[in-house]
């Protein structure tokens, strides 16, 4: 979960910037399909920890970290 929300951050925070604005986020719906799309994949705990570290550089608050078991 914690993944998909910070690829959905992430996605958001980093599209081109001449594209048309994004609406807000009204709902957890929105989220439904990059759930999904973690769960279906493989990517690396790796690049979600590049991601978070991105964003932090950025200034942009995020959800604190899960203690790693």
């Amino acid at each position: 979960m914690e993944n998909a929300l910070l690829l959905a951050v992430a996605r958001r925070w980093f599209r081109d910037a001449t594209a048309p604005p994004l609406g807000t986020i009204r709902s957890l719906a929105y989220f439904v399909p990059v759930i999904e799309e973690v769960l279906r994949s493989e990517i690396s705990p790796a690049y979600f920890q590049y991601l978070r570290r991105k964003l932090e550089r950025m200034g942009v608050t995020l959800f604190p970290p899960f203690p790693m078991r």
